[in-house]
């Protein structure tokens, strides 16, 4: 994959299906043996078991624009990937990139579009059934 020469807004752009890709691949791997080994019958009771988590990043100070950090030792620009997992099918249901200055639990907030009814959701320390 090559960036030199391109727009910021096109390498942006062109780097979340990938890093989504990345992330599938590193997952699903991570995972084979992990829950195969775990085969508890109350995984059974739902549709999908859905992990969501983000980490984030410092980014150069030219892309600032796009991607504000929080200042300081933070710095001026940085990024947050939020990412929702089904630990079920091993796949990646959703993926954000953003700003760092986007909270955590606003990103919480966006998977609800994607949760179906009998969905087991992890968020950090929080557990539900929807």
């Amino acid at each position: 994959m090559r960036f030199a020469n391109q727009p910021k807004s096109a390498t942006l752009n062109s780097i979340v299906p990938f890093l989504k890709k990345v992330f599938e691949l590193s997952l699903r791997k991570a995972s084979n043996k992990s829950f195969e080994s775990i085969n508890l019958p109350f995984f059974k009771l739902f549709h999908r078991i859905l992990i969501e988590d983000s980490t984030q990043g410092r980014l150069h100070e030219k892309l600032a624009d796009k991607f504000k950090g929080n200042g300081g030792a933070a710095g001026k620009s940085s990024w947050k990937i939020d990412l929702l997992w089904d630990a079920k099918t091993k796949e990646i249901v959703e993926m954000e990139l953003t700003s760092g200055r986007v909270s955590d639990m606003t990103l919480g907030e966006i998977i609800t579009k994607c949760i179906r009814e009998n969905d087991l959701v992890v968020q950090g320390v929080l557990m539900k059934k929807i």
